[in-house]
C-alpha cells in the first residue's frame, strides 16, 4: 500500500497544472495515521529506501533538523509572527510550501507554536535525508559505559562520542585529521542502499577506532581555489575527562558498549525523518505546479544547492507560482559557507520575471564565524512578494542587528559588495550584471 502511495504521488507530480490542495489531501490520507506508529514509519522509510528516496546526509556540514529558533539567525525574522499576521490579512489560511524540510523540526515548531490554524503546510524534498549520528548515539548503552568509566556523561559527551563514530565511519581511515579529506565511498553507498549496512560497519570500524584522535567540526571553509575543506578541529585530548575515559572504553570494545539489541532492530525505526505532507521530488517538479496558486514559500540551505543558470530558472519558476502578494522567503543568496553571494543571479532572475513586478528584499545580518569574511552585516536570506509589497510588515518581526534593504541599492554597492568575499566574485558579477542591463536597456 506504501509503495503505492508514493507511486500515485509522484505521477501526480508528473502531470502539468498540479494542484496543490490535491496533494494535501492524498498525504493526509495515509501518512498522518501511519507516522503515529513508530513501526509504521520505519515501514515507510523502508519503502522510500528501496526506492532510492532516503539516504544519510552527504556532507558533514549539511544540517537536517533547522529549528525555527536557527531560522531566525539565518533569515533575521520572525517567521511565526510574519506568517501570521499575513494569513490574518488575507483573511484565511496561507498555501504554504517549504523547500527541504529536513526531518521536520521546523514544521513540528510551527504546529506547536499554533501555525497550523495559518498555513495549509506542503513540502518538497528531492530525497529525505537523516543525519547517522543520532541513530548511533540510540544504539550506545550510555549506562553499561558509564558503569565501565565510573562517571556520567554528559548529554554533550553523549552526542560528540557517537558524532567521533560518525566522522569514523564516513571518512576514509587515517584521513580525519585532514582539512581535505575524502569520503568512503564504499560505506556511503552501502549506507545510501540500506542503514541495516551499518550493522557490519560498526563492528568494522571497531578494528580502527582506537587510531581517531581528532576528527572536523561541521563547519567548512573554501581554500584559494574555491575546494571544500573543514580547518576547524575537534581533539579528544580537549575534551572532558569523563569524555576521554568513554572514548577509551569505545576503543578497546565498540560492540560490547551498543545495546543489546542493536543486531536484530530495524534501523529504519530509529532514523527520526519525513513529515508529513512532503512531496517527494526534484525541486524543479514546481514547475508542475499550477500558476498563481501560492502564497508562502521557504528555503532554508536546500535552494541553494541549485547553481547558475538553474538557479535563475528556478527562481523565476517559483515566482510564477506565486499568487499576488505572495512572499518568498529563501537563503540562498548566501553560498555555502559564505564564500559567494549570489546577487547576480538574484538581479537576472528578476529581469526576466515580465509582467510582473517583484519586490526584492535582502536581509542583512551577522556574518557566521569560520565561514563569512565580513562578521557585521552579510546578505543572509531574501524576501520575495509578487506584485505587492513585505517591506512593513517584515520590519514589523526583523530582529534586532539585522537591516532590510532593496536588491537595486545592494547590487550598486560596489564597494560593499568587494568586501564580502575574497576572491571579489561577488562584485564582479554584480557589476557585470547591472552593466549588461544598462546596456540593453
Amino acid at each position: 500500500m506504501i509503495r503505492t502511495h508514493f507511486k500515485a504521488m509522484a505521477e501526480l507530480l508528473s502531470s502539468s497544472n498540479v494542484d496543490l490542495s490535491k496533494l494535501e489531501q492524498r498525504q493526509a490520507l495515509v501518512l498522518r495515521s501511519l507516522l503515529k506508529d513508530p513501526e509504521q514509519k520505519g515501514i515507510i522509510l523502508s519503502t522510500l529506501s528501496r526506492m532510492g528516496k532516503l539516504e544519510p546526509i552527504p556532507e558533514i556540514h549539511w544540517r537536517v533538523d533547522r529549528s525555527i529558533e536557527e531560522l531566525k539567525r539565518r533569515g533575521g525574522l520572525d517567521v511565526i509572527g510574519f506568517w501570521k499576521e499575513k494569513s490574518q490579512q488575507k483573511g484565511r489560511k496561507l498555501k504554504f510550501l517549504e523547500f527541504g524540510p529536513g526531518n521536520g523540526r521546523a514544521a513540528r515548531e510551527r504546529a506547536e507554536a499554533g501555525l497550523d490554524k495559518y498555513l495549509n503546510v506542503m513540502a518538497m524534498s528531492d530525497q529525505v535525508y537523516y543525519p547517522l549520528a543520532p541513530i548511533i548515539e540510540k544504539l550506545l548503552d550510555f549506562d553499561k559505559l558509564q558503569v565501565e568509566i565510573g562517571q556520567e556523561l554528559s548529554l554533550k559527551d553523549r552526542q560528540l562520542l557517537a558524532d567521533i563514530i560518525y566522522k569514523t565511519i564516513i571518512i576514509e581511515p587515517q584521513q580525519t585529521e585532514r582539512d581535505n579529506f575524502d569520503y568512503d565511498d564504499q560505506n556511503r553507498e552501502y549506507l545510501k542502499r540500506d542503514i541495516n549496512a551499518l550493522k557490519k560497519i560498526l563492528s568494522e570500524v571497531a578494528n580502527y577506532l582506537n587510531q581517531v584522535k581528532v576528527v572536523p567540526q561541521h563547519i567548512s571553509s573554501r581554500d584559494d581555489q574555491g575546494n571544500v575543506i573543514y580547518p576547524y578541529k575537534i581533539r579528544v585530548s580537549e575534551q572532558s575527562e569523563s569524555f576521554q575515559k568513554a572514548k577509551s572504553a569505545l576503543d578497546r570494545q565498540l560492540t560490547g558498549f551498543l545495546k543489546s539489541n542493536w543486531q536484530e532492530v530495524d534501523y529504519h525505526e530509529l532514523i527520526d525523518a519525513f513529515p508529513p505532507n512532503v512531496m517527494i521530488g526534484d525541486l524543479s517538479d514546481i514547475k508542475r505546479l499550477s500558476p498563481d496558486q501560492l502564497d508562502a514559500t521557504e528555503g532554508w540551505r536546500s535552494t541553494v544547492y541549485k547553481r547558475g543558470e538553474d538557479y535563475i530558472r528556478f527562481l523565476t519558476t517559483e515566482l510564477s507560482r506565486m499568487a499576488d502578494g505572495g512572499t518568498i522567503i529563501d537563503d540562498s543568496i548566501r553560498d555555502n559557507d559564505g564564500w559567494y553571494y549570489r546577487i547576480a543571479e538574484v538581479w537576472e532572475a528578476k529581469k526576466r520575471m515580465h509582467g510582473v513586478n517583484p519586490e526584492v528584499l535582502v536581509v542583512l545580518g551577522p556574518g557566521f564565524e569560520g565561514e563569512d569574511v565580513r562578521q557585521d552585516l552579510v546578505p543572509l536570506a531574501m524576501m520575495v512578494t509578487k506584485n505587492g509589497s513585505s517591506r512593513e510588515l517584515a520590519e514589523k518581526y526583523l530582529q534586532q542587528g539585522y537591516q532590510l534593504v532593496n536588491l537595486e541599492d545592494l547590487a550598486q554597492n560596489l564597494e560593499y559588495l568587494r568586501s564580502l568575499d575574497k576572491t571579489g566574485w561577488t562584485a564582479t558579477r554584480a557589476q557585470e550584471a547591472v552593466s549588461l542591463e544598462s546596456i540593453i536597456v
